[in-house]
């Protein structure tokens, strides 16, 4: 199966020859007898590792038809909230990263155990929307926020059992939430070496290579708020839960990405991001209020711009 995919491989992009044929000629070596063909697996491989370990710039490998694409339609997500309900709103941002960003791949076929997650098309390294959604989730939770507060489902909603007839019976009762999450892509990757320690020696011996999104590489999150549910209802009872919502959410991010990180090995302090924010077109922003919040300079006045905005919110118009 390799030697086939060696002699008749379609052609590729210059971001899919980095990767797949590496990978393929290092499968092929390894897989054969002799000590010459390991010798080349092992230099392939590190000869992949070296060329990896500093900073590669996944974008200038994209066709630049593709590359414009992704500038256009993907990196910043632009949201008319004028089509929504009233007392959506929309958080986005730019952040820096303080600590690489480390999560795990869905291909398997790969020339090492630990690729970065990519989308399947731009093949850029990103934070998928289950990802942030997950990540958001366990921050409330560490915050002492309860799995089944109403206050949390109306947020994150409840979850689906599955497809037989009981979870069927059950789906009656299934509840969506009102945070919608967009990707967050990356333009950057990189290796960490992580290299587990004995115990008994205080040394390792076996380090294990881990393809990362690098420090100080720049993402833009973006998070939509829709409060669905209460359309036609009491107008003053949905600004107040849009207010409060507004707050909660704010310092859940700020907890995300300052103190519990996101990815894997967070307890590793891996998926943190700087207190800074980056100047970009971003902003907070809400439906049914003509009032705007550019985006501020850092999370510490994210979290007071909402609560302001918030306020605003609640009082229906008036205010700061």
């Amino acid at each position: 199966m390799k030697r086939d995919y060696l002699a008749s491989k379609p052609p590729a992009t210059n971001l899919q020859k980095d990767v797949i044929e590496v990978t393929a000629l290092h499968a092929l070596s390894a897989s054969m007898d002799g000590e010459q063909n390991r010798r080349q697996a092992r230099s392939r491989l590190a000869n992949w590792q070296e060329s990896n370990r500093e900073q590669v710039n996944c974008l200038q490998l994209l066709p630049k038809a593709l590359a414009r694409f992704y500038e256009d339609v993907f990196r910043s997500p632009d949201i008319d909230l004028t089509l929504l309900p009233s007392y959506s709103f929309v958080f986005q941002f730019a952040f820096t990263l303080a600590q690489p960003y480390i999560s795990r791949d869905e291909q398997d076929f790969y020339i090492i155990d630990n690729p970065v997650r990519k989308d399947k098309i731009l093949k850029l390294p990103y934070v998928a929307s289950t990802s942030w959604k997950g990540s958001l989730r366990s921050a409330f939770w560490r915050q002492g926020d309860k799995a089944k507060d109403e206050k949390v489902l109306r947020l994150f909603g409840s979850e689906k059992k599955g497809t037989d007839e009981a979870s069927r019976d059950d789906s009656e009762h299934f509840q969506a939430g009102r945070l919608y999450f967009y990707p967050t892509f990356f333009t950057l990757k990189s290796l960490e070496i992580i290299n587990p320690q004995d115990r008994r020696l205080r040394s390792g011996r076996l380090p294990i290579p881990f393809e990362s999104v690098p420090q100080e590489a720049d993402g833009i999150f973006t998070l939509l708020y829709v409060p669905f549910d209460r359309i036609g209802l009491d107008e003053a009872e949905t600004r107040t839960q849009a207010a409060e919502d507004m707050g909660r959410v704010a310092t859940g991010l700020q907890a995300m990405f300052r103190d519990h990180g996101f990815g894997a090995k967070t307890s590793s302090g891996f998926g943190l991001a700087n207190a800074d924010l980056k100047k970009v077109r971003g902003e907070i922003r809400t439906q049914g209020i003509q009032k705007f919040a550019q985006q501020p300079e850092s999370f510490d006045k994210f979290v007071e711009a909402a609560d302001k905005l918030a306020e605003v919110v609640k009082n229906g118009g008036r205010g700061e």
